[in-house]
């Protein structure tokens, strides 16, 4: 999705999927714009149209605390690398991270990593190839 990248003096700065960087002016905004915000764009001949998302999947869900990732590398970090909590890591749990650190010399990281990357590949997707952790 497209997101916010910068707010200057009016001019709105957005960063799309495929890489290009469009601005806008904040006046023809419907909402109050903030950086990392996610953003629908709609292209109207010479004009964009820009709607905030009404989901934000870029930051933890103050709700439920769980953080979103990508499923493929959070299940093939926790299979892979679990023995050494990288896939906690990943997921911003940076104190399990280091829990799995400590005790890496014994199997029990390895086990949780394998079983835990088993299970996020067989968790339901918030938005295609994202997970919530």
């Amino acid at each position: 999705m497209p997101k916010i990248i910068k707010v200057d003096s009016g001019v709105v700065t957005i960063a799309m999927n495929n890489g290009d960087i469009i601005t806008v002016r904040d006046y023809s905004l419907s909402f109050k714009p903030e950086i990392n915000d996610v953003v629908e764009v709609y292209e109207n001949g010479e004009e964009y149209i820009v709607n905030k998302s009404q989901t934000n999947y870029n930051t933890t869900n103050i709700y439920t605390g769980k953080k979103p990732v990508n499923k493929i590398a959070y299940g093939l970090l926790g299979i892979l690398l679990g023995c050494i909590g990288a896939h906690k890591f990943y997921a911003g749990k940076i104190g399990v991270g280091i829990v799995f650190l400590l005790f890496s010399w014994t199997a029990i990281p390895a086990i949780i990593g394998l079983i835990e990357g088993i299970i996020a590949f067989t968790k339901p997707e918030v938005e295609p190839g994202i997970i919530l952790i």
